[in-house]
């Protein structure tokens, strides 16, 4: 892949198990199209941070509308206006709840970086940094790092990766037409047999 980043109107689309229905989004409280302005709550469930401004991005959220079971159905969060070329965002979803209202528990991989849970694996370690830079940048936006469920970052792309190809293919100008062989093309003979043309009988 030799993008930067991802897409600037790219939604952000995760799977949380038993939140899969309209009855789990609805206890959750997320912002939905209805009532976008909800994404500024002070106790969101769903915030997109800007991580250079600790700004938070306008998004709204929905159920995948594709899928066909609750265990096929994953979140999807949907900027309201693009975000910004070559920014880095943080993604923080907390106080998540199922049907019944029951906060959700954190994935056990998470827990390992929200908890500073001990691992051997380096794998899981050398990332250790990486995530507190998150939670730091979290808690300046008031966001409690105990009451995440989830945490990660992306990266948006460039202006100039999405447009350098377009350009310099324009530069190139346009694709000139294959020329015509200068052989000309041969005729092969009829492989149908030639009709005999009926005559009198001489008597």
């Amino acid at each position: 892949n030799s993008s930067d980043g991802f897409s600037q109107g790219q939604s952000i689309i995760v799977k949380v198990p038993g939140l899969d229905t309209p009855e789990a989004l609805a206890q959750t409280g997320a912002s939905g199209l209805s009532d976008p302005s909800r994404y500024a709550d002070a106790e969101a469930p769903v915030v997109v941070l800007d991580a250079t401004t600790g700004e938070r991005h306008p998004v709204w959220t929905e159920l995948d509308s594709t899928a066909t079971t609750a265990a096929s159905t994953a979140i999807v969060i949907h900027p309201l206006v693009n975000f910004d070329p070559k920014a880095r965002y943080i993604v923080a979803l907390r106080n998540l709840k199922d049907a019944a209202g029951t906060v959700l528990k954190a994935p056990a991989g998470f827990r390992y970086y929200r908890d500073t849970l001990p691992s051997n694996k380096p794998q899981i370690n050398q990332r250790r940094l990486h995530f507190e830079n998150i939670f730091k940048k979290l808690r300046s936006a008031g966001i409690k790092r105990s009451s995440l469920y989830l945490s990660w970052d992306f990266t948006v792309a460039s202006d100039e990766n999405n447009s350098e190809r377009a350009l310099v293919r324009r530069s190139l100008g346009p694709t000139p037409r294959r020329s015509r062989s200068p052989h000309p093309r041969r005729r092969l003979p009829s492989a149908a047999p030639k009709r005999r043309r009926r005559g009198r009988t001489r008597p």
